[in-house]
């Protein structure tokens, strides 16, 4: 049994799906779809949470939504957790925050349209989603409109209605706006990463004789299609060092930001490529995981990643599995990055 209402989060039209003694199922026209435990849900009702709260949890819904294509709900518990549900179970009060500077916002809603914008049609003209006004952090309508005004101010979109003589709150979600060159010079700028040609290469650094051939038959396979691969803290496949002053962390999470898609490789076991590869789903990034033959014989895969599809490739061949390496993961970026993005 399923009863329409708005949803308690956003307050946009939502549907409760087979209320349960312990929790309530829900299918957000904006969140997507995710969980209430009774006693969290209880405490909406009565009032107990502030609009702000119930728009960070929203907020965090949206991301989730985003990152995981809608398949891999949060329920939102407030105490007690112990019930048995499919759904990841995340406590609703450490998520009281919002993650977004306000000088981010403008930012964030050009990449929201930029996102949906074909790489064959750049110029494609393309609708806000009242999920878009969510994911960055906005909580009004008006608010929307002004960073567009922004926007269009700066000429980085084009619409064809006069905004100076409107003053209505749904604007923003009713007109068509294209990305105009000077909008995507500046979204190259700052790393727009749908559409840029950079890979990140996550590999274990020491002890590691190996990497170089690694990186190499990776950067090649990248080049072969269209794309740029450049591991950090290493002599680059020149021999030529990048110049830089910051922390190698930050280093690393910047490049994250910038590139297209990650290529994790894992016949060393290593935290660091775990938890870069981790980074960048979080970001809702494709990453492709990767691992020669026997070390997936040796040391296998971990726990939380053995049911990815990883490339393998065969190390036992005469020249040390560096031209199947290769192929593989050409045919892998031809597969799953490319194709879904015509």
């Amino acid at each position: 049994m399923s009863e329409q209402l708005n949803c308690p989060l956003c307050n946009e039209a939502n549907i409760l799906k087979d209320p349960q003694r312990e929790i309530y199922y829900f299918q957000c026209s904006v969140c997507g779809e995710y969980a209430l435990s009774f006693d969290l849900f209880q405490s909406i009702k009565n009032g107990q949470y502030s609009d702000d709260f119930l728009f960070a949890l929203a907020h965090h819904t949206v991301v989730n939504k985003v990152k995981t294509r809608d398949k891999d709900p949060i329920l939102w518990f407030e105490n007690d957790s112990s019930f048995k549900t499919a759904f990841k179970k995340y406590n609703a009060k450490d998520y009281s925050h919002i993650p977004i500077k306000i000088s981010n916002k403008m930012e964030c809603l050009l990449n929201r349209i930029a996102d949906r914008v074909p790489t064959l049609y750049p110029f494609k003209k393309i609708k806000l989603q009242k999920e878009d006004m969510v994911l960055c952090g906005i909580k009004t309508e008006n608010e929307v409109n002004q960073w567009m005004y922004t926007l269009l101010s700066k000429s980085y979109v084009s619409t064809k209605i006069d905004w100076t003589n409107i003053k209505d709150s749904e604007t923003a979600f009713r007109v068509e706006y294209s990305i105009s060159p000077e909008g995507w010079s500046y979204l190259n700028d700052i790393g727009h990463s749908k559409h840029s040609d950079k890979v990140f290469i996550a590999i274990a650094f020491r002890e590691n004789p190996e990497r170089d051939q690694i990186e190499q038959a990776i950067a090649t396979a990248c080049d072969e299609c269209g794309f740029e691969a450049n591991p950090v803290d290493r002599k680059g496949l020149t021999g030529q060092s990048e110049e830089h002053n910051n922390r190698i962390d930050d280093k690393i999470f910047a490049d994250i930001v910038a590139s297209r898609f990650l290529v994790a490789e894992f016949s060393i076991p290593n935290n660091g490529v775990y938890y870069e590869a981790g980074f960048a789903e979080g970001l809702g990034k494709p990453v492709i995981y990767v691992v020669k033959k026997t070390s997936l014989n040796e040391y296998g895969l971990h726990f939380d990643t053995r049911t990815i599809n990883h490339v393998v490739w065969d190390d036992t061949n005469d020249d040390g599995g560096y031209a199947d390496l290769r192929k593989k993961i050409s045919n892998r970026i031809k597969g799953s990055i490319l194709r879904k993005e015509l």
